[in-house]
C-alpha cells in the first residue's frame, strides 16, 4: 500500500516565529529555477501527453483537470493518507474543491474567511510564455485566448500546482524566477517571494517537481528555459518526485518521471 502522507519533519523547513513564515534556504537555492526571456529552446525525451485520464483535454480549466486526477488517487484502494499541497502542507478535498481541514490550515486560519478554504492553481509557466510558442500569438495574446489549442495548453495539470486560495492571491502577478531578496508569501507556507523582482520560488524540495515541469514545457511546448537539459536532469535526480506526485503521474500527469521510480510507487516503495 503506497502511503502519500507527507514528509517528516527532518525533511521540512524550520519556521520562524512570528509572521515570517518561513526561512528561505541558500540563496542559490531560489536561483536555480527560473525562465528565460529569450534563448534557445531545449527539448527533452519525455512521455506523450495524448491522454488525460478521466478528464476533458478540451477543458481550459485546470483546477478541475487536477482535481479531476487527484479524485481518482483517492479512489484507489492500494492509497492511504490525504493528498497535500505543496506549499502549505494543507489536507486537499478534490471532491469538493477546497482545504479538506481548514482548521488545520494555517493560511485559512489566518484568513478568517470562508472562502479561504477554496483551492486555487498557482501557474509554473506563465500565460503569455505558453502562448509565444504558438501560432496564434502572431496576432496577440487575445487571439490565443480564443485559440482551442491554446486553451487545452492553459488546462494542462503539468504545469500548475493547487493551493488553499490565500496562496494563489498571495502569489497573483508574481511569476516563477530567480529570487535575491526572499520574502514570505503566506505564513506558514514554503514559497517565498521576490516583491523588487516580482518572482516567487517554493522551498528547495520542491526543486525536482519544477525542474521535471520545466522539461515538460520544454519538450511539449517548446518555452525557453534558461537552465540546459543536464541540469534539469541533475536537479530532478538530486530531488525524486514523492509518493503524491507519482500517483499524479501515474493518474495522468507524466512529468518525465523515470519507470523505475513509477515502479516504485507501484510497489508501495
Amino acid at each position: 500500500m503506497m502511503n502519500i502522507m507527507p514528509a517528516t519533519s527532518k525533511h521540512r523547513m524550520p519556521r520562524a516565529k512570528g509572521s515570517a513564515g518561513i526561512r528561505p534556504g541558500p540563496r542559490i537555492g531560489l536561483l536555480v529555477l527560473a525562465f528565460a526571456a529569450a534563448g534557445p529552446s531545449y527539448a527533452q525525451v519525455a512521455p506523450s501527453r495524448s491522454e488525460w485520464k478521466g478528464v476533458s483535454r478540451t477543458a481550459s480549466d485546470p483546477l478541475k483537470v487536477s482535481l479531476s486526477i487527484m479524485d481518482r488517487i483517492t479512489k484507489r484502494k492500494d492509497v492511504k493518507g490525504h493528498l497535500k499541497d505543496m506549499a502549505c502542507g494543507c489536507q486537499i478535498d478534490s471532491r469538493q474543491g477546497r482545504v479538506g481541514q481548514p482548521l488545520e490550515c494555517r493560511p485559512v486560519i489566518e484568513a478568517a474567511t470562508e472562502d479561504a478554504a477554496i483551492l486555487k492553481v498557482v501557474r509554473i509557466v506563465g500565460e503569455e510564455e505558453l502562448a509565444a510558442t504558438m501560432p496564434c500569438f502572431k496576432q496577440g495574446i487575445s487571439a490565443c485566448r480564443k485559440d482551442p489549442a491554446y486553451r487545452s495548453a492553459l488546462a494542462d495539470p503539468h504545469l500548475v500546482f493547487v493551493v488553499p486560495a490565500p496562496v494563489a492571491d498571495a502569489l497573483d502577478g508574481f511569476k516563477l524566477g530567480p529570487i535575491e531578496k526572499p520574502v514570505s508569501a503566506v505564513a506558514g507556507c514554503d514559497v517565498v517571494v521576490d516583491r523588487e523582482k516580482g518572482t516567487y520560488a517554493l522551498d528547495q524540495r520542491w526543486h525536482g517537481f519544477v525542474a521535471r515541469a520545466l522539461m515538460y514545457v520544454s519538450e511539449h511546448y517548446k518555452v525557453r528555459t534558461r537552465l540546459l537539459p543536464g541540469e534539469l536532469k541533475r536537479i530532478s535526480e538530486q530531488h525524486p518526485p514523492t509518493p503524491q506526485e507519482r500517483l499524479m503521474s501515474m493518474e495522468g500527469k507524466p512529468l518525465g518521471i523515470p519507470q523505475e521510480m513509477i515502479d516504485a510507487a507501484t510497489s508501495g516503495n
